[in-house]
């Protein structure tokens, strides 16, 4: 008689053991997230990281004063974040060059809405510039997009579209005239 209460303790935690390994499979294989779809890739990282870091640079650029100083610096503030193409073209006209256009209101950081990796393995970064004013707790903004791309190495912005926003009663936007 004694066999056979050792046989059933066997084989109930035998039994108990199959059942805890099934219910953590199925927790695994059908609730555990998947990593690579949580995860975000790394060259995204450095694109999101770069914009905002660009973005913080544009209260440094007034546009206001004369050719030479704008032109030194569109060089000292945008060089490590843009092309040397797109850098070349604002220092041949810097009227085209984003930067602070007033005293006030002037460009404060860049909001990013959102991130796509395009077919060619660049970027399209999709979001708006945010506008502070002095003695006002209010913004504004304008719709931007950048493109970047991996040149030599390193993550560059290669093109700037910026727009204005108009916004209808509850804040929701209506109308985005782009320049580029």
């Amino acid at each position: 008689m004694h066999e056979n209460n050792t046989r059933g303790v066997w084989i109930g935690i035998t039994a108990a053991i199959l059942i805890i390994a099934g219910v953590g499979w199925y927790y695994l294989v059908y609730t555990a997230p998947d990593v690579e779809e949580t995860a975000i890739p790394a060259d995204e990282v450095l694109v999101r990281g770069i914009v905002t870091d660009f973005g913080t640079k544009l209260q440094n650029v007034s546009l206001e004063g004369p050719d030479a100083q704008v032109r030194a610096e569109i060089q000292a503030n945008y060089s490590p974040y843009v092309s040397a193409d797109l850098l070349q073209q604002w220092l041949d006209d810097p009227s085209i060059a984003p930067g602070r256009l007033t005293s006030s209101p002037w460009p404060d950081h860049i909001e990013i809405e959102n991130v796509a990796k395009n077919y060619d393995g660049s970027y399209t970064v999709d979001g708006s510039v945010i506008e502070r004013s002095n003695g006002t707790d209010g913004t504004t903004s304008y719709a931007v997009t950048l493109t970047l791309r991996l040149l030599n190495g390193a993550w560059k912005i290669t093109e700037i579209r910026t727009g204005l926003i108009q916004v209808d009663e509850e804040g929701n936007p209506i109308i985005e005239v782009y320049k580029g």
